[in-house]
């Protein structure tokens, strides 16, 4: 039966199978404080949601850009505005199945303009890897500011930051991305550049961080002095939702990691809806940029020129 089964069904069953499974586990770690759940339709809070999604924008910029900057020295030679136009555009395609799957969509497009794919997979690749790393970072060091930790952990955490430090490298991550696009011939990184990046990207992760934090804001009374703990959330549930590409931007998982960190200081079905919040809403802000981009595109250059 299995061997009846293509590559593409296998990951589909298995990316529902684990879906379904984080689901059940979301239930049942918010079925007790169900109640409070009552209050939320009449208190919530609609300028939060306002900031929410100008913070996205603003995020999604700064992305754009990090993005131009990796894909330009990396040999990607186009415009700037074409860059943007091809990241924005490809924006929505993350939430579908497959969280790289809006890779391919913009290889493709890079294509037609006589880049070489495994080029564009090359830069995808460093920018995925860059917001992993940095991503794991702002995890580390949230985690840190929120709990006491003893000599050992800190051993611990020091060797984990060494070994991402390694993976990181110029040569390092040339070699590992070089083996998964299978191309001999790649360009060279800068480790200068890589630093600078990293620091691009860890921004990104404290302002997803901001934008949870508007997210709970509307729905239920947050104090900034929990800010901390909204950004363990987020970048616990970013990467983990990276980690598994079967799934749709690792729909279940990242919400089931969201909701576990947040259900440390708020009730735990409001930690839930909360995370259900923030993937609905953020669907809905990538589809609309990228909808929005795309209309702008065409009105302003209707005949594909720039």
């Amino acid at each position: 039966m299995l061997a009846k089964l293509s590559k593409k069904n296998i990951y589909a069953i298995l990316g529902i199978f684990v879906t379904l499974i984080c689901l059940i586990f979301l239930y049942s770690f918010a079925k007790e404080t169900s109640s409070s759940l009552r209050s939320i339709p009449k208190d919530i809070q609609f300028k939060p949601l306002v900031y929410s999604f100008l913070l996205f924008c603003l995020a999604t910029f700064v992305a754009a850009y990090l993005w131009l900057r990796i894909a330009s020295e990396l040999g990607i030679r186009v415009k700037a505005l074409i860059h943007l136009k091809i990241y924005l555009t490809t924006l929505a395609a993350r939430r579908l199945p497959g969280s790289v799957l809006h890779v391919v969509g913009r290889g493709a497009m890079y294509y037609n303009l006589g880049i070489s794919p495994a080029l564009t997979t090359f830069a995808s690749g460093v920018e995925i890897a860059l917001i992993l790393w940095s991503g794991v970072l702002v995890l580390l060091v949230s985690l840190v500011s929120l709990v006491r930790i003893n000599q050992s952990q800190v051993l611990i955490l020091l060797l984990l930051f060494a070994i991402l430090s390694i993976l990181i490298h110029p040569s390092t991550l040339k070699f590992i991305i070089q083996k998964l696009i299978k191309s001999k011939e790649v360009p060279k990184i800068r480790y200068a550049s890589l630093l600078t990046w990293l620091v691009g990207y860890v921004g990104l992760w404290f302002l997803g961080g901001l934008i949870l934090f508007c997210l709970l804001t509307s729905i239920y009374p947050t104090s900034a002095l929990n800010f901390f703990v909204i950004l363990a959330a987020w970048s616990g549930g970013g990467v983990s939702g990276m980690l598994v590409v079967i799934l749709p931007s690792g729909l279940g998982l990242t919400e089931l990691t969201m909701s576990l960190i947040l259900g440390q200081f708020i009730p735990p079905s409001v930690a839930v809806v909360t995370a259900l919040l923030a993937r609905v809403l953020l669907t809905g802000f990538d589809f609309l940029i990228s909808l929005g981009s795309l209309a702008i595109w065409k009105a302003t250059n209707p005949k594909g020129l720039l």
